[in-house]
């Protein structure tokens, strides 16, 4: 039997060979096996050399990337879209930020003045007046010269009142009782006098300024008639000698001076004094009002 070649690829087959013992191929049948490219005259030795010059391909293997440290390095289209990815996170970064601050400014714009100064009761609508209008009233000299005229009556009450809290801790000691006795008097004379002048009082380009010289008023009126009460309790008071019981240590009997009289004149006094709190409370809120808008100075009803 003739020898025979694999025609897949041209490796040389036994006689009785069904399948190609180099690449697995079916033989074909007797005759008939012999490499595509073999002619009728070709030696053995030329067919071999055939094999040498075309050799039988291999499958080709997929290419390995070249590993270095445990990874493989990136590519250069691979590094622009890291490179954009941390640009993207910056940017998201910087406007989280800036949100975030311009969230706090507006809730900062929104709280109201009393609780961002500290103050413990909010300031209602209308109580603070904003700067342009505190200017514009100040740029007025009529409102002002009103403004003025009003603080004076009520630095006058606050004056009486300095000088009548001296003048009851005199008369509770019986101390100097007839200047304290003039000193009520003198005051409600004051207070009588201030009411006088409040009612001729021009206050019309003054927010607020009607209620203000009413209550002004009306505390006057109040106070004076307290101040009159004290002068009535002054002049029941005096003082009388008291025998201290005797003590076996001292020979002969012992005095001392009691300050008594007037004890329900002072009752009364201090009745009418505490019935005028609430008039100078709303002459306090009033006036505080007027002297936020002319830059004049504030006061407690306490001081009236």
């Amino acid at each position: 039997m003739d020898q025979l070649f694999c025609t897949t690829c041209g490796h040389l087959l036994g006689a009785d060979d069904l399948f190609c013992t180099a690449c697995g191929a079916q033989v074909a049948p007797s005759g008939t096996a012999t490499l595509p490219f073999e002619r009728a005259t070709e030696s053995p030795a030329e067919r071999t050399a055939v094999r040498e010059v075309h050799p039988v391909p291999t499958p080709a293997q997929p290419a390995l990337p070249h590993v270095r440290h445990g990874g493989t390095h990136p590519s250069p289209r691979r590094k622009r879209a890291r490179f954009w990815g941390w640009i993207a996170v910056a940017a998201v970064a910087v406007g989280a930020v800036s949100y975030g601050l311009g969230t706090l400014v507006d809730e900062d714009a929104t709280v109201p003045t009393s609780v961002r100064t500290g103050s413990s009761e909010p300031t209602a609508p209308g109580d603070a007046p904003s700067g342009r209008h505190t200017a514009r009233a100040a740029a007025d000299p009529q409102a002002m010269a009103q403004a003025k005229a009003l603080y004076a009556l009520i630095s006058q009450s606050a004056s009486d009142k300095q000088r009548i809290a001296v003048a009851a801790g005199q008369l509770q000691r019986c101390d100097h009782i007839e200047q304290a006795i003039q000193t009520f008097a003198d005051a409600a004379g004051s207070r009588d006098r201030l009411v006088e002048q409040a009612a001729g009082l021009e206050v019309g380009l003054l927010p607020g300024g009607g209620a203000a010289v009413a209550d002004l008023s009306a505390a006057a009126r109040a106070a004076g008639d307290a101040d009159r009460a004290y002068v009535a309790w002054g002049e029941s008071r005096h003082t009388v000698r008291v025998k201290v019981p005797h003590h076996r240590k001292h020979h002969g009997p012992r005095f001392r001076e009691v300050c008594r009289g007037g004890d329900e004149l002072e009752a009364r006094a201090v009745r009418l004094s505490s019935a005028s709190h609430g008039a100078k409370q709303k002459t306090a809120t009033a006036w505080n009002l007027v002297a936020a808008q002319f830059g004049l100075p504030t006061i407690t009803w306490t001081e009236l």
